[in-house]
């Protein structure tokens, strides 16, 4: 598997994982093997990069707004975390084989056209892979019945702008182990299992990865880190390991402070959000939007700031289908109204529609660095079977935050920490 960019789509699903790692990664990952019964179709198709002509900067302006509304509607009221970028991925690709009306709400949701989210999409994850810090891997995964019948320019596509690595498997227990072991590999063993098993209505599964290697630029010193408490949102207090440091990059409006940390190679960084004391965070979050973090980054300034940050590790799944619908694309998953006939060439008596979108995510932040990973899962269906003054800021109490390209301020990751 290649380190930089695989894709994988799978009709019956779309997923992507990113993965943080720091300097606390316990060692070199050895990548597991497939099995004999996912057969490689990647040899025949090979990948037109010249039309990777996209601006960076275009996406991930454009695409902000999907972003932050994700988060705000996947906010669950505890410690949540989401990869905009993991299931703006999975979606775009996923898009490739969308017409109609269908392909209209998915573009309006995204914030682009499929040809603009095409070339943009791609020349960012080209752009945040530059440094060797962000990895990107992509795999298609189809139904062997249904390989004579994939669309050969909905594929090309695929592999052009996004690097597919393309699989025909029998969608048996195998092919289970096998998505699971390419999902082990992609994320570095951060996340070990993607689905349990296949419905005879899957013909296919996308999964898209990254994989970043965040140690911090400036490292904790022992005497930086100690034991401090934090007071969760429901008012109960933990003890819990903190991190001094001082920053430059101060984070303020008129219900904000925070800082920026930057990860070694500047990047990437770490952006952490603490409400005002008589905000709540579920208030906070309903009012995180695009304009907010763009007034936040767009008003930042370069002063010195003390932070405080605690040590923070935690799991979190999400099922985002009805998300999606409210967000504006409900006709993807209406097994009588979606077009996704640029997917697949003409079957008669069958329609395609998108089933379960499934997040799962997984971050570590210590005195090293962070580990963070997260796998989108599309599922789609057919209907038959085949210096001046110092700023403090003391995350000790419930936060906002988020893991950002440098450049563009886009999120990566976006989380929310209420209790510890």
């Amino acid at each position: 598997m290649k380190n930089r960019k695989q894709k994988a789509f799978a009709c019956t699903a779309a997923a992507l994982s990113l993965a943080l790692f720091g300097a606390c990664s316990g060692g070199e990952y050895r990548e597991k093997p497939l099995s004999e019964n996912a057969v490689s179709l990647t040899a025949s198709l090979v990948a037109d990069k010249s039309v990777r002509t996209g601006n960076a900067g275009e996406f991930s302006e454009n695409n902000l707004s999907f972003s932050t509304e994700f988060f705000r509607r996947s906010y669950t009221g505890g410690n949540t975390l989401v990869s905009p970028l993991s299931l703006a991925a999975a979606l775009a690709m996923t898009a490739n084989g969308a017409k109609g009306e269908t392909l209209s709400e998915m573009e309006r949701v995204l914030g682009m056209s499929k040809e603009s989210l095409n070339v943009g999409l791609s020349a960012y994850l080209d752009k945040v892979a530059e440094s060797g810090t962000l990895s990107v891997a992509d795999s298609l995964w189809l139904r062997d019945t249904m390989k004579e019948k994939a669309n050969a320019d909905f594929l090309q596509r695929n592999k052009d702008y996004y690097g597919a690595e393309i699989y025909a498997a029998p969608f048996d227990q195998t092919t289970v182990s096998d998505i699971n072991t390419w999902t082990e590999n992609a994320t570095r063993g951060m996340i070990k299992e993607l689905i349990r098993e296949i419905s005879p209505d899957s013909v296919a599964y996308l999964i898209n990865a990254l994989y970043f290697s965040g140690e911090w630029q400036k490292k904790y010193e022992k005497s930086d880190i100690s034991e401090g408490t934090f007071t969760a949102a429901d008012g109960t207090a933990s003890r819990v390991k903190t991190m001094k440091s001082s920053e430059s990059v101060y984070l303020s409006d008129e219900n904000t402070t925070g800082f920026v940390k930057a990860y070694k190679g500047e990047d990437f960084a770490f952006a952490a959000f603490l409400p005002a004391e008589e905000i709540p965070i579920n208030e906070y979050v309903k009012g995180f939007s695009a304009e907010k973090w763009q007034g936040l980054f767009g008003h930042s300034s370069r002063e010195p700031v003390r932070c405080t940050l605690p040590a923070f590790s935690y799991d979190f799944s999400l099922t985002a289908s009805g998300i999606l619908k409210d967000m504006g694309m409900p006709t993807a998953f209406d097994a009588g109204k979606a077009d996704f006939s640029d997917m697949f060439d003409t079957c008669p008596g069958k329609n395609f529609w998108l089933g379960e979108v499934l997040q799962k995510t997984r971050i570590e932040v210590d005195e090293a660095g962070t580990k963070a990973a997260a796998v989108t899962e599309i599922e789609m269906r057919t209907n038959s079977a085949p210096a001046v003054e110092e700023r403090i800021v003391i995350l000790d109490r419930p936060f906002v935050y988020a893991i950002i390209d440098a450049e563009n301020h886009y999120p990566i990751f976006l989380g929310t920490v209420t209790k510890l």
